[in-house]
């Protein structure tokens, strides 16, 4: 039985609960339930307004004459149709408000994400509330203490759209045969992706030398890149996979031993290893502005009906942005990222660095202007060079591999 029908026979059940002696029987529901089935395929792809109010009228007058031979309710006809027909109209509204789930992982220029559903005023609706309320719309928010399980999530269909980074976007969704399109480009590192050595080190120093990094993660595209620029081939240096947050770990342990290491991570483990005074950052993302990406992809088949949802989720980001900007509530989004964000009490002094360390994309016009440029286009195809050469695809044709950039969303903030 279709979503109407069911909230038919909640009306229903609310006539009997009300005293009501004459209610429907097993077979006359058989026969209502057809007919509401019927027309109910015919009804449910309107959206939400006007044209929702005449179908649900209309719906009404199709199936009045066969419900007041049916029923038989002992209150007025004109009562119970008023009922059935209130009934039906909620389950519309109900059954077309576009919903988009949102997955998440902790970093400074995805913070938005846990602000947007705080109720940052008093006596105010959160950013996010007020936008989907606008829209008509829904928008859960899931936050994901492991950044891979939230992509994992996207490919598997459990999110519609994931914060992750352009060369993510393209080795983990594209590769796994899941089109994506970005809706927003959130910000770039600026020195939150680096490779520490030792102190006193230099990069000369690292030929023939292991590094420690994270396999096909942007912390071995920095490296891949660091090498384009000081001249040198891939053979310069070898790799030795380790996850990113266990690089910091691994370093500090061993810098006072006979085999200290180097590694490439990202902050906050890159700012815990320079507060020991014993490394050097040798290269780090600030060299190479506008290549490691962060944004929001939506799955390519999950755009379509759920578009005002996106446009809300957009807004709603763009709100957070222009609160973190405003002098007069800056200190205040700050305190807020920092405490969403699950560090330490040893390392949430480092949160501020870390917004340092992320250029982000405040204001519509901006993050327009890049997603539209040329060299975020010779970006993209850098990423997949560089996931060619190190063999991260698993796909047959990954030179067909294609991140999508819509902005038309961003185009309808006002």
């Amino acid at each position: 039985m279709g979503t109407l029908a069911g909230c038919f026979w909640m009306a229903e059940n609310r006539l009997r609960a009300a005293g009501v002696k004459r209610v429907v029987g097993k077979r006359d529901k058989r026969l209502i339930a057809g007919a509401i089935a019927g027309v109910e395929k015919r009804f449910l792809h309107i959206q939400v307004g006007f044209a929702k109010i005449v179908s649900c009228r209309l719906f009404v007058h199709l199936c009045s004459s066969n419900i007041a031979a049916i029923m038989g309710f002992d209150i007025p006809m004109k009562t119970t149709l008023l009922t059935v027909g209130l009934a039906l109209f909620m389950s519309l509204c109900a059954h077309a408000q576009e919903k988009l789930s949102v997955g998440w992982s902790i970093y400074p220029g995805w913070q938005d994400n846990a602000l947007m559903g705080l109720k940052l005023e008093p006596g105010k609706p959160s950013f996010l509330e007020r936008r989907t309320k606008e829209a008509g719309a829904q928008v859960e928010i899931h936050k994901f203490k492991e950044y891979t399980a939230s992509i994992d999530a996207l490919v598997a269909g459990k999110l519609d759209a994931v914060t992750l980074t352009l060369s993510d976007a393209m080795g983990i969704p594209l590769d796994s045969g899941v089109p994506v399109t970005c809706i927003l480009i959130n910000d770039y590192s600026n020195g939150n992706d680096a490779i520490a050595a030792p102190k006193g080190s230099k990069f000369e120093d690292l030929k023939g030398k292991s590094i420690l990094c994270e396999q096909y993660s942007v912390s071995q595209y920095l490296i891949w890149r660091a090498l384009q620029i000081k001249g040198q081939k891939s053979d310069f240096v070898t790799f030795r996979n380790t996850p990113g947050d266990e690089c910091s770990k691994v370093f500090l342990t061993a810098v006072n031993t006979a085999s200290p290491v180097t590694v490439a991570t990202w902050n906050p483990h890159i700012l815990r290893i320079m507060a020991s005074g014993k490394a050097e950052l040798l290269f780090t993302s600030k060299e190479i502005p506008g290549e490691i990406v962060d944004m929001v992809v939506v799955r390519t088949d999950r755009i379509k009906g759920r578009e005002n949802a996106i446009a809300a989720y957009v807004k709603a980001h763009y709100d957070v942005m222009k609160y973190l900007t405003d002098p007069a509530t800056k200190e205040r989004a700050i305190r807020a990222m920092a405490s969403t964000s699950e560090l330490t009490p040893a390392d949430a002094p480092l949160f501020s660095e870390m917004l340092a360390a992320t250029h982000f994309y405040y204001t519509p016009e901006d993050t327009i202007k890049f997603m539209e440029s040329p060299e975020l286009k010779a970006q993209h195809d850098r990423i997949r060079t560089f996931l060619k050469e190190v063999g991260a695809f698993k796909g047959a044709n990954p030179d067909s591999y294609q991140v999508t950039f819509d902005t038309s969303f961003i185009k309808q903030v006002k």
